[in-house]
Parts: structure tokens; sequence; C-alpha cells
């Protein structure tokens, strides 16, 4: 288990690197997000599978909320990406994703409007997580299934 947080994390300073983003992290970059929980640019959710392949949900500053999955060593910098999910929020404005009290997870511009939603109110359920086989979930809500 540590080694995979280790190379969760890694993997995360790898993609920072890699797409040039920065931010401080609101939520834990290795593992879930929480009730109440932002990510801001830059920030993510990291789900491992093992050595050579790991999942990224990421707030990006196109506007775009973006789960990627990663296959290589990122501590050898040799990785490749593949696109498994996005909110399709490119070009909104958008800067931050909250997981909401009430249960819905929404990608906000800095004006506070929603460009998209998860739609996931009342659903049950405490974390924005992506399992071992790439499926991204808000509580129980499946919102991409498998990468």
């Amino acid at each position: 288990m540590r080694k995979m947080i280790k190379i969760a994390v890694a993997g995360a300073a790898a993609v920072a690197s890699v797409l040039g983003v920065s931010g401080t992290a609101s939520a834990d970059t290795t593992g879930a997000l929480s009730r109440g929980q932002t990510l801001n640019v830059g920030d993510s959710v990291i789900g491992a599978t093992g050595t050579s392949t790991w999942f990224q949900l990421i707030m990006q500053s196109d506007g775009n909320l973006v789960e990627y999955r990663w296959d290589g060593d990122p501590t050898q910098g040799s990785q490749s990406r593949s696109v498994c999910w996005a909110s399709n929020s490119y070009g909104s404005g958008a800067n931050h994703a909250t997981y909401q009290g009430d249960g819905n997870f929404v990608v906000y511009t800095p004006g506070g409007y929603a460009v998209w939603a998860s739609n996931s109110v009342g659903g049950g359920g405490s974390t924005v997580d992506i399992n071992s086989r790439g499926d991204l979930y808000v509580g129980y809500k499946l919102i991409s299934s498998g990468c």
C-alpha cells in the first residue's frame, strides 16, 4: 500500500510537470475527494492499480474536468495517457469542481455558474473516487465505466 501511494504521488508530480499545471491541493491528491472538498485547477484525485497503470481525475486550466488512464512507470518518465471521461466543459472558464454536502459534484466558473453536474443529490456515499478498473464514482453513482 505504501508503495502504491508513493507511485501515485510520483505520478501526480509527473502529470503536473507534463501538463504544466500547479495548484494548491484542496483535496487529497492521492485518494478520494470527500464532501465539502474542492478540486482547483491542477488538483487531482489519483486511483492507482499497480506500478504500471493508474487513473487520475484532474481539474484542468482549460475548464475541463478529465479522467485519464496512465500507462507506464511515472518514476522512469515513460508514460502514455488516454482520456477515459471528460465533463466537456472545455473553454467554459470553469476553474474548480466541488463535491457538495448534498452529494452533487459540480464544475463551476469563478462567478459561481455551474457548467457540469453529476446530478447525484441525495444519492448516498461520501467520496468521489476511482476504483482499480478506472470506474469513476460520485458517491454511489457511476460516472464513467472502465477505461
